[in-house]
């Protein structure tokens, strides 16, 4: 899994990676085709339409299509990561107001239960009377007849999200255990996360098992999705500014640590229009070389 997180780092642009669950939704088939021609647009522009993404024999193609109101309604990533498939798509569903109120995510598994190779999570957002940001989402799972019920809650601070906490459920019981916390730290700005924390309480209680840091450049981000961006493409699609270099530190294995530098090149509206990234774990460097398309 660490590896191919390493990998994915260096493929997928603008995408935060994490572990997520692999869930069979025996009543909801949604399945992605993988564009033959995948995307469009020109690298002028200044709404981000697709990225494509190159490094030894892997490729990545990210696509994201948008509301009348341009408000990001879907992004799907297909591709190969050390060879293997990557077939990823969200779904965004907003109402009047363009809050998203129901993210679906379905994403190819070579190892997956169902027999169509693509499992699904499906969560509800919830927002408090009046507001206009969510304080928790729940997903609702099925798998071998069980259902699980997966909480994550988020904790503001000064108008911007600090913390999130995912509960789950677990195979015998109804019960909500505490699974995970990430801890968010912005910059003087308020306008980007400038670092994470994430604690595991499998001991039962908090530990720490991987902190990100993250330094932006003073050009605009294709991809500055604010809050929607906690439960779908993670802290580095939150800021208004790109993402030049981000660290990843594992402290319980400090070998497993690693760092991801972009170099990019902008338009004439301030936007990237390819990047070379740079990713070294191990002493070694894996370079990829990414393309970015705009209306």
């Amino acid at each position: 899994m660490r590896s191919n997180h390493f990998i994915l780092a260096c493929l997928l642009l603008f995408c935060f990676t994490s572990c997520q669950k692999s869930i069979e939704w025996n009543d909801l088939i949604l399945t992605p085709t993988t564009p033959s021609t995948p995307g469009g647009g020109t690298t002028t522009g200044t709404l981000l339409v697709k990225a494509v993404s190159i490094s030894l024999t892997d490729t990545a193609t990210a696509l994201y299509t948008y509301d009348a109101s341009k408000k990001l309604i879907k992004s799907q990533t297909v591709g190969t990561s050390s060879l293997s498939k990557i077939d990823n798509t969200t779904i965004y569903t907003r109402n009047s107001s363009g809050n998203v109120v129901k993210l679906t995510e379905i994403g190819y598994s070579a190892v997956s239960l169902n027999s169509s190779g693509y499992d699904t999570i499906e969560s509800t957002i919830h927002y408090p009377t009046g507001s206009n940001n969510f304080d928790y989402a729940v997903s609702t799972q099925k798998l071998f007849g069980f259902v699980f019920n997966d909480s994550t809650v988020l904790v503001y601070t000064g108008g911007k999200i600090t913390r999130q906490i995912t509960y789950t459920t677990s195979f015998f019981t109804s019960v909500y255990d505490i699974n995970r916390s990430i801890d968010f730290i912005y910059d003087a700005s308020g306008n980007n996360i400038v670092s994470a924390k994430t604690y595991s309480y499998t001991t039962g209680s908090a530990v720490l098992v991987a902190e990100f840091i993250f330094a932006h450049d003073s050009k605009k981000s294709p991809l500055a999705l604010g809050n929607d961006a906690f439960f779908s493409l993670g802290p580095s699609a939150y800021g208004t500014n790109n993402v030049i270099k981000y660290d990843s530190n594992d402290p319980a294995v400090p070998l497993n640590s690693y760092s991801v530098v972009f170099a990019f090149n902008y338009n004439t509206n301030g936007y990237p229009t390819d990047a070379t990234i740079t990713a070294t774990r191990y002493g070694i460097a894996l370079v990829t070389k990414s393309t970015l398309f705009y209306q």
